[in-house]
């Protein structure tokens, strides 16, 4: 028996589109001793040396909710160590959910949700268990982007149509138009699903937004895509190429509108979407990416207006899907005495400006519980072993990045 509908969120879900590796939020509740969970389950005896159980954490937001992103990050895995993933909900598997991460299914709030594991490596017994990830809370709205359908022309009535939304979400509407770059003006007393076109609407954008509210339930809004508001006079046809991109599709690159030859006198206005969803404020000429279009591919519609002639838009091909820029960072180092109760510090070396760094020391290979900082007290359970230490990199709209240093001569016992 499976459940349908949940797969690997690439690209992730418009509630989690903010939600990446490198803004995460453990789980409350469910990550034991702060940040680990050891869990239940069973090694399969095949031979081979027994494998020590990784430490597991939960990331996501606050807890396991309906419709949101959920991943599971293993540390201290063995080297070598390759891990299966099946996700399931009240111990029913969820049918393609194979992989670290998970949209939780909707329909699920008050079952349990567990993901189970199997890790194998060359020379260790194959270890199989099942991990909780707690109880399955409400999640975001479930929502829609709005369209708006009619004609557009002076005298027309234009109709918002919401999509589908969470059953008894309050819906409200708001028109807005623009004017042009940095100049977008809500239209005064527009808050219905209907409205009228207007001379004062022609020759700028139209659009709606949707805002949904329910109880339990985090507020949310979705903004409907542009139209043109033009006269009902049909007017001259104005010359219009297909605009063309210029740049690079990666996090933080300009990207370039290239109009091309229009009729002389045409106005031009610029309008930048992603995956055809129009960006907020994106007028100009120009637009830079940020981290909310990685795995998105882009667009840019170019709309002239001249007296006498018709508004015509015309909109450009896709770009590749917006890439994240790669973090650069040394392999670390240590240093200090190695000695039970001696003091060791990790050089994490030079890294790309502005990244957040997080250490885990091991010994032999395995993580040191609770040993997440840049120095180390050498505890007594690293008698004779070797110690090394990971340093993991992250920074909004970069992939993240770790790096292990060499490991150290053996511990010695503490000094008398």
């Amino acid at each position: 028996m499976t459940l349908e509908n949940a797969s690997r969120p690439v690209p992730l879900t418009a509630e989690a589109r903010a939600l990446t590796r490198r803004s995460l939020v453990p789980i409350a509740g469910v990550l034991l001793g702060g940040a680990l969970i050891t869990g239940g389950g069973s090694a399969a005896h095949a031979g081979g040396t027994t494998m020590r159980r990784p430490s597991a954490m939960f990331y996501g937001g606050s807890e396991a909710r309906a419709g949101a992103w959920l991943l599971i990050d293993l540390t201290g895995l063995v080297k070598g160590a390759k891990v299966t993933y099946q996700w399931k909900v009240g111990g029913v598997a969820i049918k393609g959910a194979t992989s670290d991460s998970l949209t939780v299914p909707r329909g699920t709030v008050g079952k349990q949700l567990s993901v189970a594991l199997t890790i194998s490596a060359a020379g260790y017994e194959t270890l199989r268990y099942e991990q909780s990830a707690g109880t399955i809370a409400q999640g975001p709205l479930e929502s829609s982007t709005p369209t708006i359908v009619g004609t557009p022309t002076v005298g027309q009535k234009l109709t918002a149509k919401p999509g589908t939304w969470t059953s008894g979400a309050k819906l409200t509407y708001e028109w807005h138009l623009d004017y042009g770059p940095g100049d977008v003006r809500p239209i005064k007393g527009a808050t219905t699903s209907t409205l009228t076109v207007t001379s004062s609407m022609v020759g700028k954008g139209l659009y709606v937004v949707v805002k949904g509210t329910k109880s339990g339930y985090d507020e949310i809004w979705r903004m409907s895509g542009y139209v043109y508001p033009k006269n009902a006079s049909t007017g001259k046809t104005l010359s219009a190429p297909t605009p063309t991109i210029s740049g690079t599709a990666r996090v933080g690159s300009k990207l370039t509108a290239k109009a091309g030859s229009w009729t002389s006198g045409t106005k031009l206005a610029y309008h930048w979407k992603a995956n055809g969803a129009a960006i907020k404020g994106a007028t100009g000429s120009t637009f830079t990416l940020g981290s909310a279009q990685i795995g998105k591919t882009i667009t840019v519609t170019v709309t002239g207006t001249k007296s006498g002639y018709k508004p015509t838009a015309k909109t450009s091909k896709a770009t590749a899907k917006v890439a994240a820029k790669t973090l650069s960072g040394a392999t670390p180092t240590i240093s200090g005495t190695l000695r039970v109760g001696s003091t060791v510090t990790a050089h994490k070396g030079s890294w790309t400006s502005g990244t957040t760094r997080t250490y885990q020391w091991y010994a032999n290979g395995v993580a040191l519980k609770g040993a997440t900082k840049y120095t180390l007290v050498i505890p007594s359970s690293a008698l004779g072993k070797q110690l090394s230490v990971k340093v993991t990199g992250r920074k909004a709209g970069y992939t993240t990045l770790s790096r292990t240093s060499k490991e150290t001569a053996k511990i010695a016992a503490r000094k008398r």
